[in-house]
């Protein structure tokens, strides 16, 4: 496993490459992650995700945010958090934005309990594979009966 670099030299980069943009950022030095988005007034102009192979991010809220005219604060935390601005939960899923609720009612309710059930249900885990540890997690933690 490769070491991993500290955010500050993408910080510095990003501020030099993204002009007068205004930038709001995340960085986690320890997991060696940095997340920024360039606005133009409240408009995405560009994003910058760096960080190593797992990390969980929300393409549908990038996508969605590209395509707004504004985005407001929720919007822009959902953005860096990888969370859906709709409040749509954690996303366990970032291929097809499959979020830990839906994962969840739909072993719930019995529609789904294995990962592939999940996969043909919501397509969780049919594409890279990098979430099926942690569906077949959420499904072991929903079929105990303590966790209801």
């Amino acid at each position: 496993m490769r070491p991993l670099r500290p955010p500050a030299p993408f910080a510095a980069w990003a501020a030099g490459a993204f002009g007068e943009a205004a930038l709001i950022e995340y960085a986690n030095a320890t997991a060696g992650i940095y997340r920024c988005a360039a606005l133009v007034g409240d408009r995405l102009e560009a994003i910058l995700f760096v960080g190593p192979a797992g990390d969980r991010l929300c393409w549908s809220a990038a996508r969605a945010a590209f395509a707004a005219t504004a985005l407001d604060r929720d919007a822009r935390i959902a953005l860096l958090s990888g969370r859906t601005p709709e409040g749509g939960g954690a996303l366990v899923c970032a291929c097809f934005g499959v979020t830990l609720p839906a994962i969840r009612d739909a072993v719930r309710t019995g529609r789904a309990e294995t990962p592939e059930a999940l996969g043909a249900l919501l397509r969780a885990g049919t594409n890279c594979g990098s979430c099926l540890p942690d569906l077949k997690r959420i499904i072991a933690h929903e079929r105990t009966p303590a966790s209801h």
